[in-house]
């Protein structure tokens, strides 16, 4: 039988041949191949399951403050249908993932993102910047996608795909004529940014619309006048001050998300937290917290992805331990960034029992897990909720040990250690560790019902909705 879209059949997604040969400079390296995960997904039940709530249904509008991201779910201990959930935090659109989903939830981001140019159309020439942190990401096969994808969602607008290496030795220049999606590493661009009164400008033409919220502090650093807060350029995700400081998120959660959901009857729980500013403070904190009152604690830098500088103190470690595990985070965090300035404040979370993921057939057992939803704004104003994977830890939960491989469920760290030692692993550690949400076994061996799936993408939609009026 003839298929009319043969990427529908594979569950996979089209990049055109333009598009590729303009970014083929930016690969050159392993990148993950993320299909395993994404044909695994159904993509019926992903269309039964999303969730999707209108402007007005929605306690607070969003209008254009958000248009893409994601939420983190860890479930209580418990038979499946009495969980209760934590939210972990709040993912900015610098996330990695878009491609776990099947191609009609992808298509729903894509359709999510390019709304602004919808809503505003563009004046040519312009730029939008659709960077990356980091000069070797694994991922970036997955900005190439949402590019081409939003090209093509908008034939009318002259769309020119930009390479931002090119663009840095000069094999490539901006349209005047059309709006340059600019794609690649951010530390490429530092040098070509520039101010004009409010407008944050690329090679001397006005950037519109930063896709990816977690390059504006990287901006900010080389263009310390641009004020994300007060400018003619759109960051697509206002709320990613929560995403980059935990606490503020976790403040906004239990003074009006948490007592909010749980008014409406939805099983929903919080964890205490504490914020600390300097290195002595969180020494002192965790000293008090962890030996005084017995309370095990994770530890999370400002502005943290992949994992980095996230740590876990328990009573049990001595205190020579404990202050080992505190100065690994702070060398971890202080390595990544530069400067040990830019890792406060940090969070510190009270660590509290979660489930745990049975899959006996892959051999994983007894796996910490949390929940990734992602929320995408609708075409009409509204946000729609799409289940997308479970993350899985790579060891065995042993509460004796307390040790961070067993605890922590960050799969792209767990993957960059698998690269160093064999690259040929490391599609099979995200194929085995990230779990298709859509997909019956996967909600099996998490013990979590269809109606929890749905709770938590309702929830999702409420919590992005509060913190956008936040803002």
């Amino acid at each position: 039988m003839a298929v009319n879209n043969p990427f529908a059949a594979l569950n996979d997604m089209p990049v055109a041949m333009d598009s590729f040969v303009a970014m083929a400079s930016l690969f050159g390296y392993p990148l993950v191949d993320r299909s395993g995960i994404r044909r695994g997904q159904d993509s019926q039940l992903a269309e039964a399951w999303m969730m999707e709530a209108s402007g007005p249904e929605l306690p607070f509008p969003v209008g254009q403050k958000f248009y893409y991201g994601s939420v983190d779910w860890m479930l209580s201990p418990g038979s499946p249908g009495k969980h209760q959930a934590y939210i972990v935090e709040v993912n900015g659109s610098n996330a990695a993932g878009l491609t776990d989903v099947p191609l009609n939830c992808f298509q729903k981001i894509v359709e999510g993102v390019g709304s602004y140019f919808a809503e505003s159309p563009p004046n040519y020439p312009a730029v939008v910047i659709n960077s990356y942190t980091g000069e070797k990401n694994i991922n970036v096969h997955e900005r190439v996608a949402l590019a081409d994808g939003i090209r093509a969602q908008y034939p009318d607008i002259a769309m020119h795909l930009v390479n931002a290496k090119a663009l840095l030795q000069g094999e490539q220049t901006l349209s005047t004529n059309s709006v340059n999606m600019v794609t690649g590493p951010i530390t490429f661009l530092t040098e070509f940014f520039s101010m004009r009164g409010k407008q944050l400008c690329l090679c001397d033409q006005s950037v519109i619309v930063i896709i990816n919220d977690l390059t504006v502090d990287r901006i900010t650093k080389v263009c310390p006048e641009f004020d994300p807060k007060n400018t003619s350029t759109l960051v697509m995700n206002q709320i990613h001050p929560f995403s980059n400081f935990k606490a503020a998120a976790y403040e906004v959660m239990h003074r009006r998300i948490i007592p909010d959901l749980k008014q409406q009857g939805f099983p929903i729980e919080g964890f205490r937290f504490w914020q600390v500013d300097t290195e002595e403070a969180l020494k002192e904190t965790c000293r008090q917290l962890v030996e005084d009152e017995k309370i095990p604690l994770v530890l999370k830098p400002y502005s943290s992805s992949v994992g980095v500088g996230i740590q876990f103190l328990t009573p049990q470690m001595s205190k020579i331990e404990r202050d080992e595990v505190i100065q690994l985070s702070l060398n971890e965090s202080s390595q990544r960034y530069q400067k040990t300035s830019d890792i406060f404040p940090y969070t510190l979370c009270e660590f509290v029992e979660t489930g745990l993921a049975q899959f006996p057939n892959l051999g994983l057992n007894n796996r910490k897990f949390d929940i990734r939803i992602f929320v995408v704004k609708t075409p009409e104003g509204g946000l729609r909720a799409i289940p997308a994977v479970a993350k899985l830890a790579s060891s065995e939960y042993d509460l004796n040990s307390f040790y961070r491989e067993g605890l922590q469920t960050n799969t792209m760290r767990v993957t960059q250690e698998a690269a160093k030692n064999d690259k040929s692993s490391v599609n099979q550690v995200f194929w085995t560790l990230i779990r298709p949400l859509n997909n019956r076994d996967t909600l099996l061996g998490l013990g979590m019902t269809e109606l929890e799936l749905k709770q938590l993408c309702q929830m999702s939609l409420h919590a992005i909705s509060v913190l956008c009026d936040e803002i």
